[in-house]
């Protein structure tokens, strides 16, 4: 047994106590540095997205801006434009990925709402509300659709390009899916009809 009163033993110990002071101060400043990185990042993803984005044929507009404020954050983001989110950047560079099993019309359920959302297989969607709070719905968006990662990627004409908004695919059927909300709650996708023949990879 280690005798606490032989200096050599002392000496362990504070070098023991410096390593482990330091490596908490190491810590923290990486810490720091990537919280400071990641702000940069969305700093700069919000000034590339106050450039127009370049209409592309055959590309909905909502995932061309997208790509192109992921560009530009790359391009000119430096070590910040490496710290922007891993999962929307790898989703968005993944896109357009629209499997043939879920393209079609859905009726997509949620408490007290009901959406008919049609995916198209060219990366779009449309989406209208049927059903609000007991009332007929009103207003619908648009936007582009795809899948990455075992996730639904949702993309909005009427809203900022960045971030994409990434919904957990669970339950799937062949005539169904679950996505998984931001706030954890769930909505139900039961399928209406299909295309009569869908250009998209099965």
């Amino acid at each position: 047994m280690a005798d606490w009163r032989d200096p050599s033993v002392s000496r362990l110990s504070r070098w023991v106590l410096r390593l482990i002071a330091l490596g908490t101060v190491a810590l923290v400043l990486a810490g720091l540095l990537y919280s400071c990185g990641s702000h940069q990042a969305s700093r700069l993803a919000e000034r590339c997205m106050e450039r127009p984005p370049r209409a592309e044929w055959g590309r909905p507009r909502a995932l061309a801006a997208a790509q192109q404020v992921l560009a530009c954050v790359e391009q000119n983001g430096g070590t910040a434009g490496v710290l922007i989110d891993r999962k929307a950047r790898d989703a968005v560079r993944a896109l357009p990925s629209v499997p043939c099993r879920y393209v079609g019309t859905w009726a997509a359920f949620r408490p007290g709402t009901l959406w008919e959302v049609e995916l198209r297989d060219d990366s779009s969607f449309r989406a209208k509300a049927t059903l609000e709070g007991g009332r007929a719905g009103s207003g619908g968006t648009s936007g582009a659709w795809g899948v990455a990662d075992e996730r639904m990627v949702w993309l909005y004409d009427n809203r900022p390009s960045w971030p994409p908004e990434l919904n957990p695919i669970r339950d799937q059927t062949d005539l169904g899916f679950t996505l998984v909300e931001a706030d954890g709650s769930t909505t139900r996708f039961v399928l209406v009809r299909r295309p009569a023949a869908p250009a998209c990879k099965s």
